[in-house]
């Protein structure tokens, strides 16, 4: 399922601009869509799912024109929001089947998407419990399979992981990276770990325009040549927060400090390149419009 943004611009009122002529098409596939808070990730999705419509451009799925079709387009997708909440007092497979009969499924598939889809998530067993009762990481699962509901072509995702634990993370990029083997799915979030190891390909947003297109593995060759490793004392770690993006620092005791930091000149001390990830990659470009943004202003 294509999904072509041309040219998207939104603005709300205060003059506030949210997106700044975006441009994306994005096919068959996992797709991220990586950037800070605040970089217009949500908007988009939103504009995506025709819970908006763009100030400017035009966004089609599957060749229909959101505007013009939005329930045509609904028909084709399903929508996991950022804050996505349950009736609490519904069982996971009462509030499925509430949702199913919302996207007018009859009984019969409505039943078998739901059965279906409690396996995927791997809430069958916690079908009768009331949501209520679940943990964040449940609630994503759940709210996943109201998204699925129906066999969507495009799912869209935003910001699914934040505040999971670790396991439960790591199980939901799986499950995001497994759906996009026969359908569109694009992932939003500010999250690089997620991006790396569920999407062959991303956009990244700042301040409301792409600023990079293409693979992980793209992104994270643009650092390359401005990572460094370097062990320093407090004083040294504190300039060198002023001077370079620190990536990390770990206390290695003593007062000294272990960073990995991005810059276009070696930090001070005995600094050592080191091969860029998709992080240094996602900090490099940042540093860098950040740079672009202070020198226009």
């Amino acid at each position: 399922m294509d999904v072509a943004i041309k040219q998207v611009s939104k603005l709300y009122p205060g003059k506030v601009r949210a997106l700044d002529g975006v441009t994306l098409n994005i096919g068959t596939g996992t797709f991220g869509l990586l950037g800070p808070n605040g970089a217009g990730k949500t908007t988009l999705m939103r504009l995506v799912a025709t819970l908006d419509v763009p100030t400017r451009g035009e966004i089609t799925v599957g060749g229909i024109d959101c505007r013009r079709r939005p329930a045509e387009v609904r028909r084709l997708l399903g929508y996991l929001p950022q804050s996505f909440a349950a009736f609490r007092r519904l069982t996971a497979y009462e509030f499925l089947d509430y949702v199913g009969l919302l996207k007018g499924l009859d009984g019969p598939r409505r039943r078998r998407d739901i059965e279906r889809m409690l396996e995927l998530v791997g809430l069958t067993g916690a079908a009768r419990a009331r949501a209520g009762t679940f943990s964040g990481g449940m609630l994503q699962r759940l709210g996943i399979a109201q998204a699925l509901l129906g066999d969507p072509a495009l799912l869209i995702v935003d910001e699914p992981t934040a505040g999971l634990d670790p396991e439960e993370r790591v199980r939901f990029r799986n499950l995001l990276a497994e759906l996009g083997k026969d359908r569109t799915v694009i992932l939003s979030t500010h999250i690089v770990a997620d991006v790396e190891r569920a999407c062959r390909e991303l956009a990244l947003l700042a301040a409301g325009r792409v600023v990079f297109r293409g693979e992980p593995s793209e992104l994270a060759a643009l650092a390359a040549g401005a990572v460094w490793e370097v062990e320093v004392d407090e004083g040294t770690y504190e300039r060198t927060r002023l001077s370079h993006q620190v990536v990390s620092a770990v206390s290695t005791g003593g007062g000294r400090f272990r960073l990995r930091v991005v810059g276009e000149s070696p930090p001070p001390g005995a600094a050592g390149p080191a091969t860029p990830t998709l992080e240094d990659g996602y900090m490099a470009v940042m540093r860098r419009q950040q740079r672009a943004q202070q020198a226009a202003g």
